[in-house]
Parts: C-alpha cells; sequence; structure tokens
C-alpha cells in the first residue's frame, strides 16, 4: 500500500471511530521517523504533500495537546481519548485527494 493511500485509510478510521486518534498519530510520527533515519527506503519516498499532512498530523496533536490541557492534567490524561475536530480530518483528506 502506497503512503498516501495508508495515510486516507487511517485518516477515514478515524472518521468512523474504527481507531483513535492517537493510533492515527504514532502511526504518522512512525513514519515521519522512518522516512527521516533513512530516506534511501523507497517505500517511504513520500512527496511533499504527503510529508507536509504527516507533519501537519503531529505538530497539531502536540498543539492541540498542549492548548487544551493544563500542566496538572497532563499526567493523567488518556490520550486515547482525544479527538481531533472533524474539520482537521475533513482538511487532511482534500489535501491527499
Amino acid at each position: 500500500m502506497k503512503i498516501q493511500e495508508e495515510i486516507i485509510s487511517k485518516l477515514n478510521r478515524v472518521q468512523k471511530n474504527q481507531i483513535t486518534d492517537y493510533e492515527l498519530v504514532e502511526e504518522c510520527e512512525r513514519i515521519l521517523e522512518i522516512y527521516y533515519s533513512d530516506q534511501d527506503t523507497e517505500f517511504f519516498d513520500l512527496n511533499d504533500i504527503e510529508r507536509e499532512v504527516l507533519e501537519d498530523i503531529s505538530a497539531q496533536w502536540d498543539l492541540m495537546i498542549v492548548n487544551t490541557f493544563d500542566e496538572e492534567e497532563l499526567p493523567n490524561l488518556d490520550l486515547k481519548k482525544i479527538k481531533f475536530p472533524n474539520d482537521y480530518i475533513k482538511n487532511w483528506l482534500t489535501k491527499l485527494f
């Protein structure tokens, strides 16, 4: 499966509550980590749009956590219950099509 198809599939699964937003973020960060550590790997040859979407998903997650929750809440936070706004998911899907 190509990266674009994989990202689209994960975003669709998030919309259907088949995976958590946290799982989406973890997968995106895993792909980016491999991409940046070994750009010779053909499977992870991302185009600019794919890379931008993956980076945006990761960045928006971090920003949402920091801007939504107090420092005291963070240690006990169940990340699997946090959800992106639907508009974010739709925007990422639009960029990938």
